[in-house]
């Protein structure tokens, strides 16, 4: 068994968001994606605060698969410069296995 990781980023709207993970999804960059807002961001930068509703995208991927997905995220995210974030995954064996086997290339 490989090394699984959620990752999650937000677009503008919930079109974007879809589009993003079912290709993510159907290139096998990622086993499942989920699509969930609109969620509120609250930014803070250094002239000032800032709050935007967005979209979420959440996909489960194999660490073997992470730089294939996050280079796709990359290429074809609406930001130029947009947020991506992975984080350490467990679970049943039977989920894991499963991830393994929906990321084969």
């Amino acid at each position: 068994m490989d090394a699984y990781l959620q990752v999650s980023t937000t677009v503008g709207t919930r079109a974007e968001a879809a589009q993003l993970a079912d290709r993510a999804v159907t290139e096998s960059f990622a086993a499942t994606a989920q699509v969930s807002g609109p969620v509120m961001i609250v930014d803070r930068n250094p002239y000032r605060d800032t709050q935007r509703e967005a979209w979420q995208v959440t996909l489960r991927t194999t660490a073997r698969r992470y730089n294939a997905l996050e280079s796709y995220l990359l290429a074809e995210h609406p930001d130029s410069d947009p947020e991506i974030w992975a984080v350490s995954l467990t679970g049943p064996a039977a989920c894991l296995e499963r991830l393994d086997r929906m990321t084969l290339p």
